[in-house]
């Protein structure tokens, strides 16, 4: 009889364990949103189901729920089960145009949209039709911002504040039209130092991470060559440089206008070239020594054909860190002194 009694306590505190275990997995289920998106969809738009919930999923982020009715024909969302936190969509179609009605107890409004789809994007039929219920839905929680005097409601249940913020979050994720991407150009550079005289030419490779429509996170790597004259003959100089500069940006249009303040780092390869009529010829060095500044850069940039991209830039910096070639034991040139630059693009964009 003790083994028996023993059995059963064992069970029941193996059953108050698993009782404990599946109440703690299933708190942060319960902390998420119980917001939810229920699509109704008719015949003519089941064969998409599957594919309408991802798209919709992915466009209202992950915090949505996207539930789709199993129905055979899609009933109208006003027939549906009268949930705060539903917002129900039914898809219908007419001959060539698809329906969409939305019946959001979120914000109390009803909204409809009629689309067709053309014959050239058939094969993207599900992506169109899943981001134009997206947008449909997010146009009606975008509302909950303020921003807009609310029409009459006409649905009845009203979802509570955690749901309405969670809406809102959705909405502007979905609406979200800022410019993103990136840009890539290759450039002929000219830069000149009016201190030392000066002038190197080369070519440069830039690329411009788009992080929010005004915000160019840009990071350039170039190569330019020059050359001047000294007491015992010439200084040859080979530059390499990598530059960083976050600019400002502004799009009017196909044109964009970029200013920023940023660092460019470098080396200098510098090889002292003696006169042929010395006698005797001056022992020669090559060093590479490294050179950095900050500077200022401006640049406009036009998309004449998609994804063609022209640009120019102007730049200026302070050399604060420089190279120095010695003739003869004399400092006679130097990367030093500010600089003034121009340089004319030509690449691609990936800006949406």
């Amino acid at each position: 009889m003790k083994r028996v009694a023993d059995g059963a306590r064992s069970r029941i505190r193996f059953c108050s364990l698993l009782a404990l275990v599946a109440l703690a997995t299933s708190s942060p289920a319960s902390a998420r949103s119980a917001l939810s998106v229920s699509l109704a969809l008719a015949p003519c738009a089941q064969n998409d189901a599957a594919g309408l919930r991802r798209v919709v999923q992915a466009e209202l982020g992950s915090s949505i729920t996207v539930l789709v009715a199993p129905n055979e024909t899609a009933p109208s969302p006003s027939a549906a089960p009268s949930d705060p936190q539903v917002t129900r969509v039914s898809v219908d179609c007419s001959g060539a145009l698809i329906e969409l009605e939305v019946l959001d107890p979120v914000t109390g409004k009803k909204l409809s949209r009629h689309l067709q789809i053309p014959p050239e994007l058939s094969g993207a039929r599900t992506r169109v039709l899943g981001m134009s219920i997206a947008e449909l839905v997010a146009a009606s929680w975008i509302e909950l911002s303020g921003t807009s005097a609310s029409p009459a409601r006409v649905v009845e249940a009203t979802a509570p504040d955690d749901t309405r913020r969670a809406a809102l979050s959705a909405a502007k994720r979905d609406l979200d039209t800022g410019a993103r991407g990136y840009e890539v150009d290759s450039f002929a550079l000219a830069h000149r130092l009016p201190k030392e005289h000066f002038d190197s030419f080369g070519v440069g490779v830039d690329f411009g991470w788009i992080a929010q429509d005004w915000l160019d996170l840009s990071a350039e790597a170039s190569g330019e060559a020059g050359s001047r004259a000294v007491s015992l003959g010439r200084i040859n100089a080979l530059l390499g440089s990598l530059t960083f500069c976050p600019r400002a940006r502004r799009a009017l249009g196909n044109w964009s206008f970029e200013g920023g303040v940023g660092v460019r780092i470098g080396l200098a390869h510098l090889s002292g070239v003696a006169r042929a009529n010395l006698d005797p010829i001056p022992e020669q060095r090559s060093p590479t020594l490294p050179w950095a500044g900050p500077l200022l850069e401006l640049r406009a940039s036009v998309r004449p054909l998609r994804p063609l991209l022209v640009s120019a830039l102007v730049e200026a910096g302070l050399v604060t860190y420089r190279a120095e070639a010695r003739v003869a034991g004399q400092g006679e040139f130097a990367i030093a002194g500010p600089w003034l630059g121009l340089g004319l693009g030509f690449g691609f964009s990936g800006v949406d």
